[in-house]
């Protein structure tokens, strides 16, 4: 299966800087059987400020292109 990008949303609130060390946040939410959402936060280590959030909602697709259900060995990634 693949899980394509159907939708995306980003809110910038701090910039970094070259040598800034980061680290990206990430969850998964089953938005149903065959779509998920991913919610992201950019977060700078030094001193702990939110740099980003957003998130991104992903179809599941077949071999074919085609919209499926994700299958079971995934979907137990998201209880």
């Amino acid at each position: 299966f693949a899980l394509p990008v159907i939708e995306a949303h980003c809110t910038y609130r701090e910039s970094a800087k070259y040598d800034d060390e980061i680290e990206v946040r990430t969850s998964g939410a089953l938005l149903s059987p065959v779509r998920v959402q991913f919610t992201y936060e950019v977060v700078r280590m030094a001193d702990a400020a939110t740099l980003a959030t957003g998130t991104t909602v992903h179809a599941t697709l077949d071999r074919n292109g085609r919209p499926c259900r994700l299958p079971p060995r995934a979907r137990t990634l998201f209880s």
